[in-house]
Parts: C-alpha cells; sequence; structure tokens
C-alpha cells in the first residue's frame, strides 16, 4: 500500500482508504504487506525529529497499519538509514542516495549515503533488509547503529536481525 505521506497530514479520506484497502480480501491473502510513504512515523536524523518532518497522529497511523496486518512500514525523508521496530512494525528509515545525507540524532559518525535491498521470501513469508554505503558499496554493520534513539514522538529501537518474520 502507498499512501501520500508527503506532508505531515494524511486526510481522515485517505486514513479510511487504507483501512479499506487493508481489510480488502486481496490484502488478506497477501503473504506479506508492506506500506510506503514519504515521511516517517518517527524521526531518526538531526534537523528532521520535529513537527512537520514526520507524520502527525503517528499513533494513530501505526495502529492503522498494524490492525491491517502491515508487516513493514517504508519511509525517506529523514536521509538517514535506519532499522527500527515500532509496536508490531518494521519501520525502514531510507538514507539518502544522492546530496543530502543526514547524522542519525544521536550519532558523531559524519553522514553517508546508503541504499537498502529487500529480499522478500514469500513462501517463508520473511523481509531480509540489507544496506549499503556510499561510496564503495560496503554492507552497513548493524551493531554500529545506535540500540535507541530518542524520537520527539517516543523512543525507537533498532531492530536485532536483519531477517526478519511475518507473524500477522
Amino acid at each position: 500500500m502507498v499512501w501520500d505521506a508527503s506532508s505531515a497530514q494524511i486526510s481522515n479520506q485517505q486514513q479510511n482508504w487504507a483501512r479499506e484497502q487493508l481489510a480488502s480480501s486481496s490484502a488478506r491473502k497477501a503473504k506479506i504487506r508492506i506500506a510506503l510513504g514519504h515521511l516517517p512515523l518517527r524521526g531518526v536524523s538531526r534537523g528532521r525529529d520535529q513537527p512537520g518532518e514526520v507524520l502527525d497522529q503517528a499513533n494513530k497511523l501505526q495502529q492503522i497499519l498494524e490492525i491491517g496486518g502491515v508487516h513493514a512500514y517504508i519511509s525517506g525523508h529523514q536521509h538517514s538509514y535506519y532499522p527500527a521496530r515500532l509496536g508490531k512494525l518494521d519501520l525502514i528509515q531510507l538514507g539518502a542516495t544522492g546530496s543530502g545525507p543526514r547524522q542519525l540524532i544521536v550519532d558523531t559518525k559524519p553522514p553517508r549515503q546508503s541504499i537498502t535491498l529487500l529480499d522478500l521470501f514469500w513462501q517463508q513469508r520473511e523481509i531480509s533488509e540489507t544496506s549499503y554505503s556510499f561510496p564503495g558499496g560496503k554492507e552497513i554493520n548493524w551493531d554500529e547503529l545506535p540500540i535507541n534513539l530518542p524520537s520527539r514522538n517516543g523512543p525507537l529501537f533498532r531492530r536485532i536481525s536483519k531477517r526478519s518474520s511475518i507473524l500477522n
């Protein structure tokens, strides 16, 4: 499911549309459910963990996705890669491949460009996530990322494993 999360507001009409789509028979039959939007539910980078840079009503939107059986929410805008878990959702916060990479909220390392690849294992109902930094294409070691981030809307915790099973 892709929703227009290009501004901080997801309209009631769009929220209702999302609920309907996620409750549809084709969605219920899906082995993996992924939602995609530009703005994230939580901020992860310096200067972007503030109103207008993350989705308003994040807890309500998280609940819509969780009730709808969404496993992962993919977002951009923060320009800083961070693999998190929020309730029942995997949050895949994409970094920047072009200009403007940013530091994580609590990171002292310089910002880096990155690209993320998702491997979907349909039969096993699993997603594997691997991110690479540029230049050089070296795999990002999750153990080098902060274990948690003090986001304005509540703490965010790094996922333990790059491969996760879908239990919904």
